[in-house]
């Protein structure tokens, strides 16, 4: 046990094992040997709660061979459940299907999870369904989450987070306690957990305005729009509210412009967070709206701007915003500029009234030689006049005289102004004004070009846009608006790798253009760009001409260029260097080229991404990049430095590499090679030995067999040295020598992992393999032990085959299979076929050719088979002998297959084959080998007379009728009749035509031999009958067989058509032939198929049930059917009776009687209903359960069972044991479809007993009579229990009570409340009639009643009414009642004495008198005294005058045996 070594392969993915007295780091073991199992030391630790089995796949071995891979299984399990949840994100909307990844249960073995959805705590925003759209779930078992039916769909509200809990539950299932484990108790286990649900929302709806007012604004002032004048609000998701933009559209603010606090001005858009957080604003920069003003208006106007709110994916309608300007108070000045159509460049133009006006609110009128205007910056291209010269200042009532004015200094400026201020009498308002003039200039000079950009860059096959950056012209003399686009630019050379491209807005796409202008460069909405279409060239050109539209042409040429960068990735050629081992080298710029000639002179950077795994990189002698550093970088001016070096580390490698990724921007384009790989070629140094490695120590190997001596049995390898510089020498035992190509004493390891070189050996035998390696300086040496195997062949399978005569069977690895002892690799097996077994059939390959020979290959793939031929030979057995070849198997094996033919047979008959002829009335049937086969009795023959006929054709067989059909005759002569007539067919038989159904025929069968001396002769004969079953025409009529066809159907319930409603016979036709059609349906139902109305049907259809009737409402209807057999027809009126549903109870059902001695009552036959409906779909519902027993429905406890359960008994009240209870209720409630009924049922326990009947008690003598003993009979009960039955009585007599007397004790009148059953037996209870009884005295008798509780230990208490016939005492209203007279006669009844002889007293009277010691002296002594007498006497009925004192108060005590005292 301790050479077994147990080594686990794989597995152990939730636990470890551990040996109990061996401590490791990690405390886990993968080996140990049988002893410690045997011991009890390897333990299994589990260290995931979460899964319920674990295993591991080990082999065991003994030190030389190893078994085969085998497998340990482990079950986890726990007491308690172990809930596993995960939680999932669904999309919003959507649905996911749940799994035993979000929740898993694991329960020990033998127990059925269910799992419920927590009542109140269900999913809020979604539901748990079984399909898309059902109901919510209340609960579902794992089964349901491996097959994916558990669904949980989002109602598509926007909330990003939804959650369930639930309650788990586990039972044992029926059947399934044997597979507990041992220590779990059966009951139920409970757990609980809960899942939380992400919701991936999506942005599906419309942002949405919140709150929209308009804005007050004070003239030329600023104001803050907050949310409480424009907010917005997204439900997709309310945390990016902020992020909501807003666009302004075509309407702009007029007097005004919006602006953020962060600087920027006259901005297009801004979110809801500019919003909130207080950085939006309004600014005002108008006085006045219009030149219409009136300067006695303080009304005020107002700015508007028109937007949309969008989240980037969803815009809401267009909405506008209003402003309302508040008017000043104070003084406020207008202005008009001066347009262009009124001054031209080197003009004048007079200043007039409606361009600069002056206003103040004042009750006070101001005159307008009051308004002063002072210039404080003069015009930069012009001059002031006032009356014709210049002027710094003038006023209102000059302008209005239109004596100011502005003259142009002939500059090509397009616009000039001045700012001014204005002062009421000599006061300055403090505020400063522009006055502006725009000049029609005039065309008179050339443009001038100002940029051309060079080189302009263009990414390899994409477009270039040209703008103001690209190409700039200008004209002194041109103006910007309208003849901005005056300057023309006019293509000379075109470009020839490309072409020039206009997009105008609204205008589409013009494809190689040859002119453009500086006005299409400029504005945005034209899209002017260069198309790279050539993309194997990396440079473009093109040279142009400028002109303005009045002809004005800039006499030069100019010639743009464009440098075409590649696409991403960068093309980067790397070479890499040599260096020796350990040593070092510099790295060149030459080693890293860029191909593209512009961008290989711009210095880019290597990152480098992956470092050298055997060296590092070094920059000015400083360590920056090795295999444990983070990634660096360096530039190209760093590699044309020299300040780049890679320093190898020793090892023995002879490679070595970085990756690195080359980046290089030009202009705003970035590009980038892909990730490269920088080679280093080590040049190793012989200073290592080579290293020999043993894989397989202990190689197994057959006889015979070579033994590739290949890597997975020994490798080498050398650091510093070629594997191909490897030479290995090798020594082998005796009857071993070495396979190789070379046939030398060495080999190279090239050969060796070829497979090139082999051992084999030619006996069996144990020896061992040396080996020796060197690499020309060093060596290393090995062996490798030797175990030669023969190999054998082992029959695995035997079969045989089974098939039918002249029919094949193929030959499977079921029946045929033949191993070998090699376990690892598959063996060929060759099988041979011995033609002197294989008698009557032949082996063929794939249906069709015969063969002599095959694989186990072939027979694996079911493509052998073995056909029956010879089918003459009436032989049920043939033989397949095998013989088996394998190469390098020296035994051959010999197999042997059974064939079973099996022969055709009749059980009425002798012959292989005799079976009735089927024709048509008036047609022909011909006789076929399938009808008639004697070749049975020929080849039975032939085998008795094989010694007279060596060959089975010398027998014959004949055929022969000797006597004509009775309804039909032969086409030919039947006198002999060949084998070989009945096969081709040519024997027919033909029908005369009559009415007969059958026909019979007398058939002769001869064996004859031909034998060469006496000729023919006959061997044997055999006689048959060959029947003949005739189909009939139809020809006759079909009739109805039902006298008064109609059906009652009760309403609600569909009713199934039968043979005894509606049946049709035809003499000759089949009831699948009879048709019935109907043209309408009844009026009170319709009649099915299936799930269709029937509107035809035929008579098998009806005598097999599939024709029913659905009513639809109460009352008779009608129905008339055709009904035909193709060639006659009839009708007939079918009526349907639909019936009231009733549903009522059966006999006395509120009543349920439960022997004493039973445990248990089934309902019937107690509660029973009737209804004429189903009786199946009747049942009952426990509404009222009872309180002291349970219903139980076979062995399961239910409140629900059916009325066929309760025929059946399944159905039972059971009393719960230990409870002393005789009574109990309960209430049920019935239904049948729409029919209920409610039943309040009360159950009793019967005392396991009989009642005495005719029982008669005369009491005219005495008003006390003693009970028959066998008045109520409880033997059986004694029996059982052993012990005498306690009777307590639950209701008293209605004329009397009972009483109790006892051997030498006086008959006494004192009420008793119960009496043991020894007590009646021995006829000591009396019933004594009571006087004051509400009896008629005019009745000669009265029927007295009372109901009794029987008591035995081991049984509830059980009720019994006892009733009998009392002849009452003469009635005497004079006499006293206290005492019952005692002037009986009877000898049977012992006199109590009259009254004056009756004495009684109390003995506790005598304790005041003589004090309580004497009075229990006496007490004593008395009963000393009685004891002593009544042990030595028979007890005999008392002579004299006796009393009975009670010794308890109470009128329901009563002793067993109770004391008697005498006087």
């Amino acid at each position: 046990n301790h050479t077994l070594q147990y080594t686990v392969v794989e597995g152990l993915q939730h636990g470890l094992l551990v040996h109990r007295l061996v401590e490791t780091d990690d405390a886990s073991i993968l080996s140990f040997t049988q002893a410690d199992v045997n011991a009890g030391y390897i333990q299994y630790h589990s260290t995931d709660k979460r899964v319920s089995n674990d295993s591991f796949t080990f082999v065991v071995s003994n030190g030389y061979v190893p078994a085969p891979l085998s497998s340990f299984a482990i079950e986890l399990y726990s007491s308690k459940l172990l809930v596993h949840t995960s939680n999932f994100t669904v999309r919003e909307g959507g649905s996911f299907a749940l799994t035993r990844q979000q929740i898993n249960v694991n329960a020990p073995r033998g127990f059925t999870v269910t799992i419920f959805v927590s009542h109140g705590k269900e999913p809020v925003h979604g539901t748990i369904s079984q399909q898309l759209g059902g109901p919510m779930l209340t609960d579902f078992t794992l089964d349901d989450l491996d097959s994916g039916t558990v669904l949980y769909e989002h109602d598509d509200s926007e909330h990003d987070r939804d959650r369930f809990a639930f309650d788990v539950e586990a039972l044992v299932a029926s059947g399934d306690e044997g597979l507990v484990p041992e220590g779990i108790p059966h009951e139920s286990l409970r757990s609980s957990g809960k899942l939380t649900i992400s919701v991936q929302l999506v942005n599906d709806k419309t942002p949405e305005l919140f709150n929209h007012s308009r804005l007050e604004v004070v003239q030329m002032k600023r104001a803050y729009i907050t949310v409480a004048h424009l907010s917005a609000h997204d439900f997709d998701d309310t945390d990016l509210d902020e992020n909501l933009k807003y666009i302004l559209g075509i309407s702009r603010p007029f007097y005004g412009f919006l602006g953020l606090t962060n600087g920027n001005t006259h901005i297009s858009t801004f979110t809801q967070g500019d919003i909130a957080h207080h950085h939006l604003y309004y600014q005002n920069t108008e006085y006045y709206p219009n030149t219409e003003y009136q300067p006695d208006s303080d009304e005020g106007f107002f700015d508007l701007f028109s937007f949309s709110v969008t989240d980037g994916e969803w815009s809401s309608p267009w909405d506008v915003f209003y402003v309302d300007v508040v008017p000043v108070s104070y003084v406020s000045v207008g202005t008009l500029s001066v347009p262009k159509d009124n001054l031209v460049e080197g003009g004048s133009v007079t200043i007039k009234a409606q361009q600069i006006y002056f206003t103040v609110e004042s009750d006070i009128p101001i005159a307008d030689s009051e308004y002063s205007y002072e210039v404080t910056t003069s015009p930069q291209h012009g001059t002031l006049f006032l009356r014709e010269e210049k002027t710094t200042s003038f006023r209102q009532d000059d302008i209005k005289e239109e004596w100011v004015s502005y003259t142009h200094d002939h500059s090509d400026s397009q616009e000039d102004k001045f700012e001014f201020r204005v002062t009421l009498d000599s006061t300055d308002t403090s505020r400063k004004y522009t006055f502006t003039f725009h000049i029609e200039p005039i065309d008179d000079t050339p443009p001038v070009m100002e940029l051309i950009k060079t080189p302009m860059f263009v990414v390899e096959g994409s477009s270039k846009h040209l703008g103001m950056s690209d190409l700039l012209a200008y004209d002194l003399d041109t103006t910007t608006d309208p003849d901005r686009d005056n300057l023309i630019y006019t293509i000379v050379t075109p470009p020839k790798h490309g072409v020039f491209m206009r997009e105008r807005f609204g205008q589409g796409l013009k494809k190689d253009i040859k002119s453009f202008s500086q006005f299409e460069i400029n504005i945005p909405n034209i899209d002017l760009y260069y198309l790279n279409t050539n993309l194997s060239h990396w440079n473009d050109s093109f040279e142009f001409t400028l002109r303005d539209s009045v002809g004005n042409v800039q006499k030069a040429v100019y010639s743009a260029r464009l440098v075409i960068l590649p696409l991403n990735p960068l093309s980067l050629n790397v070479t890499g260097v040599s260096v020796e081992e350990g040593g070092e080298v510099v790295l060149e710029n030459g080693s890293f080229v860029v191909p593209h000639p512009y961008v290989s002179t711009i210095s880019g950077e290597f990152r480098v991404r992956q470092a050298p795994r055997h060296g590092s990189l070094m920059i000015n002698g400083t360590l920056v990049i090795n295999g444990t550093t983070n990634t660096s970088s360096f530039t190209v001016a760093d590699l044309l430095n020299g300040a780049v070096k890679y320093v190898h580390d020793g090892e023995e490698e002879r490679e070595d590499w970085f990756e690195f990724c080359y980046t290089v921007m030009v202009e705003k384009h970035t590009m980038k090679t892909r990730v490269l790989r920088f080679p280093i070629r080590i040049d190793s140094v012989n200073d290592q030995p080579p290293v020999l490695q043993i894989h397989r120590p202990s190689v197994s190997l057959w006889v015979g067999e070579p033994l590739a001596l290949d890597t997975s049995v020994f490798s080498s390898f050398d650091l510093d040295r070629p594997p191909q510089s490897l030479v290995f020498n090798y020594s082998l035992p005796e009857h071993c020598h070495m396979v190789s190509m070379r046939h030398t004493l060495s080999f190279t390891r090239a050969e060796s992992g070829a497979g090139e070189v082999a051992v084999q050996c030619s006996r069996e035998m144990q020896g061992s393999l040396g080996l020796w390696v060197s690499d020309g300086e060093y060596s290393d040496t090995a062996n490798i032990s030797l175990l030669v195997t023969p190999l054998r062949l082992a029959v695995n399978r035997n079969g045989s085959l089974e098939l039918a005569i002249g029919g094949s069977a193929a030959i499977t690895s079921e029946v045929l299979l033949v191993t070998s002892n090699d376990r690892l690799h598959h063996r060929e097996v060759e099988y041979q076929v011995s033609p002197l077994h294989l008698l009557h059939g032949r082996i063929v390959l794939d249906l069709q050719q015969e063969v002599t020979s095959f694989t186990q290959t072939q027979v694996n793939e079911g493509r052998v088979s073995y056909q029956h031929t010879k089918v003459d030979y009436w032989e049920s057995e043939d033989k397949i002998r095998l013989s088996t070849y394998t190469q390098y198997v020296r035994d051959s094996l010999l197999v042997t297959v059974n064939v079973h033919i099996r022969l055709p047979g009749s059980n009425r008959s002798e012959l292989a084959v005799l079976a009735p002829l089927r024709v048509r009335e008036g047609g022909h049937v011909c006789l076929s080998q399938s009808t008639l086969d004697a070749r049975n009795i020929r080849y039975r023959t032939w085998k008795t007379y094989n010694k007279n006929f060596t060959d089975l054709s010398q027998v014959l067989l004949w055929y022969s009728f000797p006597h004509d059909p009775t309804h039909g005759s032969f086409n030919s002569s039947t006198d002999r009749i060949t084998h070989e007539d009945i096969e081709s067919g040519s024997v027919c038989y033909f029908h005369d035509g009559s009415e007969s159904n059958n026909d019979s025929i007398s058939l002769d069968i001869r064996i004859t031999g031909y034998m060469m001396e006496g000729g023919e002769v006959e061997l044997e004969t055999v006689d048959e009958r060959l029947e003949v079953f005739v189909t009939l025409i139809n020809d006759q009529p079909p009739l109805i067989l039902t006298p008064e066809p109609k059906k009652m159907v009760v309403e609600g319930f569909n009713a199934t058509l039968l043979q005894s409603d509606l049946q049709v016979q035809d003499q000759d036709s089949r009831p699948a032939d009879i048709h019935y059609t109907l043209p309408s349906q009844p009026g009170n139902g319709l009649l099915y198929m299936g799930k269709r109305q029937a509107y035809a049907f035929t008579q098998e259809q009806i005598n097999t049930g599939k024709v029913y009737f659905m009513p639809t409402a109460r009352g008779k209807g009608n129905c008339n059917l055709t009904y035909t057999d193709g060639n006659f027809s009839g009708n007939t009126l079918f009526v349907f009776d639909v019936v009231k549903h009733t549903l009522d109870l059966q006999g006395k059902s509120d009543m349920l009687s439960v022997p004493q001695n039973a445990t248990s009552a089934p309902l019937v036959p107690y509660i029973n209903t009737t209804t004429n409906g189903l009786r199946s779909e009747t049942w009952f519902t426990v509404m009222v359960p009872p309180s002291n027993g349970k219903f139980f429905v076979a062995s399961q406890e239910g409140s629900k069972f059916s009325q066929l359960e309760v025929d059946e008994k399944v159905v039972k009240y059971v009393p719960n044991r230990g409870v002393k209870v005789y009574e109990d209720y309960f209430e049920l409630y019935i239904q049948n479809r729409n029919r209920s009924l409610d039943l309040k049922v009360k159950v009793r326990v019967v005392a396991w007993g009989r009642v005495k009947d005719n029982v008669e008690l005369n009491l005219e003598n005495f008003p006390s009579h003693r009970l028959p003993g066998d008045l109520l009979d409880l033997q059986e009960l004694q029996r059982a229990s052993h012990k005498p039955p306690n009777i307590s009585i639950l209701r008293r007599p209605l004329y009397g009570y009972l009483s109790m007397s006892y051997p030498l004790v006086v008959e006494h009148s004192y009420e008793i409340s119960s009496f043991r059953y020894d007590d009646l037996n021995n006829e000591w209870v009396n019933y004594t009639w009571d006087p004051h009884s509400p009896f008629n005295t005019s009745a000669p008798s009265v029927l007295e009643t009372f109901r009794v509780l029987v008591e035995s230990p081991g049984n509830n208490p059980g009720i019994a009414d006892i009733s009998f016939t009392v002849i009452p005492p003469p009635q005497d209203t004079n006499e006293s009642t206290d005492v019952p007279s005692s002037s009986s006669t009877d000898p049977s009844f012992p006199s109590t004495g009259s009254p004056d002889q009756q004495a009684s007293f109390s003995l506790f009277a005598l304790v005041p008198i003589i004090g309580m010691s004497t009075f229990l002296v006496i007490i004593l002594t008395i009963g000393i005294v009685f004891c002593f007498t009544y042990r030595n006497r028979k007890p005999k009925q008392a002579s004299g005058p006796t009393f009975h004192v009670s010794p308890h108060p109470s009128p329901s005590y009563f002793p067993h045996f109770p004391p008697v005292y005498a006087m």
